[in-house]
């Protein structure tokens, strides 16, 4: 793969303490790297216009998810704190290619996603994987969102349950082997360690 891999973004990450980690609703991995030349390249491509993102991340654990890191034992704290390490000398992380998603044609997308397309960079993250097992959360399809149109799509239906109610659960993003040849376009890229998003306080 043409791309490369470093460590450090921009922005030094704070050590992840009890406190802080308690106070995130997000859990995730900065990242940096000018994706337009691989963008371009897929709009011409695809006959598409992707509006690129900016402030790229991957989200290692997610709003819904977050109360798993409430009660961390100290095996966790510290697994985690190696894993962040690792993260910030740019190791445990491996590019796996990019993926799309077109909501006309993908299965499953619901009503309000038909209209948008979303294009994204998936990575494998073991120890991260492994991570999330241990604090009794699913396997994630670890990305970054390169672009969309009309806006990302997160969710696909599953079915329904036996009231007839719609039952979802988060659309697969991982690299499709037929899209290598964006791959040569990707460009140097730099991982941050773990970070997150706190909780808004109560307004009141």
């Amino acid at each position: 793969m043409a791309n490369e891999l470093e460590s450090g973004v921009s922005q030094e990450v704070s050590a992840l303490t009890p406190e802080r980690l308690k106070a995130f609703q997000t859990l995730e991995i900065g990242v940096e790297g000018d994706f337009f030349t691989v963008m371009q390249k897929f709009n011409r491509a695809f006959g598409v216009e992707l509006m690129p993102r900016e402030n790229f991340h991957i989200t290692a654990i997610s709003p819904p998810e977050s109360k798993a890191l409430e009660s961390l034992s100290g095996d966790q704290l510290a697994r985690l704190q190696e894993i962040n390490q690792a993260l910030q000398n740019g190791e445990g992380v491996e590019i796996k290619g990019i993926g799309y998603i077109d909501g006309a044609t993908a299965e499953g997308i619901r009503p309000a996603d038909k209209e948008k397309k979303t294009c994204f960079l998936a990575f494998d993250i073991p120890a991260l994987e492994e991570f999330r097992s241990s604090v009794g959360l699913p396997p994630k399809d670890f990305h970054i969102t390169l672009g969309f149109v009309g806006g990302d799509i997160h969710m696909k239906t599953l079915g329904q349950d036996e009231k007839g109610k719609t039952i979802l659960g988060p659309i697969p993003k991982k690299a499709d082997p037929s899209l290598g040849e964006y791959e040569a376009y990707l460009p140097q890229i730099k991982f941050g360690g773990l970070d997150g998003q706190e909780r808004q306080g109560k307004q009141g």
